[in-house]
């Protein structure tokens, strides 16, 4: 899925796969040079969010409606 903005950025949902390694799902979601791994760890459980910034281990985050709004508004205030 593709959300297209007025001044032409995007945000990119790609999903990866099911029964991935340490969790149910995968989502990743690209935004411009951003991109955010959205991961389902148990069938029935939350989702939760980590932002990639190489090898190194990165600091996970619960995802909700509040979290997703929070970085939408981050990237339309970059623009």
């Amino acid at each position: 899925m593709v959300i297209k903005f007025f001044n032409g950025e995007t945000i990119e949902f790609e999903p990866v796969g099911l029964n991935i390694v340490g969790g149910y799902g995968r989502i990743d979601m690209q935004l411009g040079l951003r991109k955010i791994m959205l991961v389902l760890k148990e069938k029935k459980g939350d989702w939760i969010f980590t932002e990639r910034y190489g090898l190194e281990k990165t600091p996970t985050y619960d995802f909700n409606q509040d979290s997703f709004e929070q970085v939408i508004t981050e990237l339309v205030e970059s623009f």
